[in-house]
């Protein structure tokens, strides 16, 4: 992804921005202050199951998409199409997760569902599918987070370093990644792993018997686990 400015950070507290972008609503949060210092993301648009700490100086932008988000970047994040110099973005999908890959046997491109219910084989099949773009892997790791099973990757793509998790939750999938440049990723890694280790289950997420049930408000949303 292209580099962009690092934009004029803003000091007072200003209100969303809410904007509309090809059928995606989507809201901006502003910094909540100048430090580096880390405070937790307070979801305004999107409901996610989890919590997470990031600094005070950069920007929030959060997707009501097919797929539920967010962002967090050091700089404003106005067009996810221009990218950002260092930052977090973090989806929650329901059931499985699907990615563009090789269909094993045959040359053409198709489609390969990550899904959960197959964690072992599928995760070691979505690392080589990341192979077979050219991104070199740096290390993989099986690790838990917040008490879940976790895929944790780091690669180099380009001019950027990712940093990849992906968290299976019952029945359903967690996927974060930490982005930055390859000369300067060093200088976020521990705050890469600091912001890691706030990650948490909100007080209402429940595994069940390898399901999730998620209450939102007063209502609670039990998703179907026959597939």
């Amino acid at each position: 992804m292209k580099k962009i400015v690092l934009a004029f950070l803003i000091v007072s507290i200003l209100p969303l921005i809410s904007y509309s972008e090809s059928n995606m609503s989507y809201f901006i949060q502003q910094p909540k202050g100048e430090s580096m210092d880390l405070v937790p993301f307070t979801a305004k648009m999107v409901n996610l199951p989890f919590t997470i700490k990031y600094p005070a100086k950069w920007y929030v932008r959060e997707e009501a998409a097919r797929i539920p988000g967010v962002y967090l970047t050091q700089e404003i994040l106005a067009d996810r199409q221009n990218g950002y110099s260092a930052g977090m973005s973090a989806f929650y999908k329901e059931d499985y997760f699907i990615r563009k890959a090789l269909v094993p046997g045959m040359d053409k491109p198709g489609k390969v569902a990550f899904r959960v219910i197959k964690w072992d084989e599928n995760k070691q099949q979505y690392v080589e599918y990341l192979k077979s773009q050219g991104n070199n892997i740096l290390s993989t790791e099986d690790i838990k987070l917040a008490g879940q099973p976790a895929l944790k990757i780091n690669y180099e793509h380009g001019d950027k370093r990712t940093c990849e998790l992906y968290v299976k939750v019952g029945k359903d999938l967690i996927m974060i990644s930490f982005d930055a440049s390859k000369e300067g990723y060093e200088n976020y890694e521990k705050l890469f792993e600091d912001m890691i280790a706030s990650f948490a289950f909100k007080d209402d997420f429940k595994i069940i018997d390898d399901s999730t049930i998620f209450e939102k408000g007063v209502q609670e949303e039990v998703r179907n686990t026959n597939l």
